[in-house]
């Protein structure tokens, strides 16, 4: 059966981490899988009902909240993974 890891991914995802064996049986990747995919779906579910809500009751400060804090971390994380491989290439501390 697939284990759950315990350490927490750097950024989250809509994911289940599962930690599989290369000595699992097919049903048991299959299982994996299938798990993965159903926490996925949901996720999506769950976030297209919260925004069509938000929208179904003109919420629109917290919208344009969310609008501006989703392009903020993207740009974050862009930035983060151009110039982290930068440092590491000149011997500047790295803390991976």
């Amino acid at each position: 059966m697939p284990t759950l890891t315990s350490s927490p991914p750097r950024f989250p995802s809509p994911r289940l981490r599962l930690r599989l064996q290369p000595t699992d049986s097919t049903a048991t990747k299959a299982g994996g899988a299938i798990l993965n995919s159903l926490v996925f779906v949901a996720f999506i579910t769950f976030a297209t009902f919260v925004i069509f809500f938000l929208f179904k009751y003109n919420c629109t400060r917290v919208i344009w909240g969310y609008m501006g804090f989703s392009g903020l971390l993207i740009f974050g994380i862009l930035g983060e993974a151009r110039c982290q491989p930068r440092q590491c290439v000149s011997n500047a501390v790295c803390d991976n």
